[in-house]
């Protein structure tokens, strides 16, 4: 919100830590979770594409483990339904 930023709250504590108290910081550059079809689209909109995929999530046996609903590892559902935004900004 405006308000919160008039503060100086428009920047999220950890990256406030990290390039304001002076002090070195790294990029923990490897995933153990996801499988590789789906941590490329965070690698390269939120990490430049520095992403490396752990050695358990390339072998074979991993992909399709965890299933939703009979669905593969990972399955997109339509919601129906409207948000709102709540006096304070937030949405609901």
């Amino acid at each position: 919100s405006r308000a919160a930023e008039e503060l100086g709250l428009g920047k999220s504590l950890h990256e406030r830590l990290m390039y304001e108290c002076g002090y070195e910081h790294i990029m923990l550059d490897t995933q153990y979770r996801m499988t590789p079809a789906l941590s490329q689209f965070p690698s390269q909109r939120f990490y430049d594409g520095k992403l490396i995929n752990a050695s358990n999530v390339l072998r074979p046996s991993y992909a399709n483990r965890c299933t939703m609903m009979g669905g593969v590892a990972y399955t997109l559902y339509q919601i129906n339904g409207t948000e709102r935004q709540a006096d304070s900004g937030s949405l609901e």
